[in-house]
């Protein structure tokens, strides 16, 4: 698993606890099969910009918003790698 599709998955998880939505209703919700859902949100596969698109949208936020979040788990993962050393 990459570290970006590490991070979309922490920030995509995160917002779908956070919104108090189940896997399987995300999925019919958004029209993506739950084999494919529970892939992107454990970070095992690529993401598109639709699926972040529809999952973003469907949890009432933006993709930018995704994005955002995604960023700061690189950060802490950079910084978290910087200490180590």
């Amino acid at each position: 698993m990459n570290m970006y599709n590490k991070a979309f998955a922490a920030a995509l998880s995160e917002a779908r606890e956070s919104a108090g939505v189940s896997i399987i209703s995300l999925s019919k919700r958004t029209g993506i099969s739950l084999r494919t859902l529970n892939r992107v949100l454990k970070g095992e596969t690529d993401i598109n910009v639709s699926h972040i698109y529809l999952i973003a949208t469907e949890l009432g936020l933006t993709p930018e918003d995704i994005a955002d979040k995604a960023d700061m788990y690189l950060t802490k993962a950079a910084l978290d790698a910087i200490d180590e050393k």
